[in-house]
Formats: C-alpha cells, sequence, structure tokens
C-alpha cells in the first residue's frame, strides 16, 4: 500500500468523501455541497483539515525513512 493511500485511510470518512468529490471527481465547492448535502463553508473547512492530515501523514513517512 501506498504512502498516499495509507494517508487517505487516517482520513474520517467525511474529509475522504470530499477529498473524492473535489480532487478525484474535480467538483467545484458548491457543487461538492449540493453532492455531499453539507454547507459549501463545511466542504472548504473538511478539504482543509483533510489536506493538512494528508500532508502530515507524508512528511512522517519521510522523515521515518530517512
Amino acid at each position: 500500500q501506498g504512502q498516499l493511500a495509507r494517508a487517505l485511510a487516517k482520513l474520517s470518512p467525511q474529509q475522504r468523501a470530499v477529498v473524492v468529490v473535489v480532487l478525484q471527481l474535480g467538483f467545484d465547492l458548491r457543487s461538492a455541497a449540493t453532492i455531499l448535502a453539507i454547507p459549501r463553508g463545511t466542504v472548504a473547512s473538511r478539504l482543509y483539515a483533510a489536506r493538512q492530515a494528508i500532508a502530515m501523514a507524508l512528511l512522517g513517512e519521510e522523515e521515518q525513512h530517512v
């Protein structure tokens, strides 16, 4: 399993859903909010938190391999 897959697995289901809809499927925040039936601001905050968590997880793995 790759680093990114492990980082994604650590996200909450809500964060993973936002990552898939916005980053993988390419929907904008407004469309993602409609698809997920949550406010646009919630999409934005979950996406921000997910990106931070992914970055920290990837950086943590890099440091372990140095």
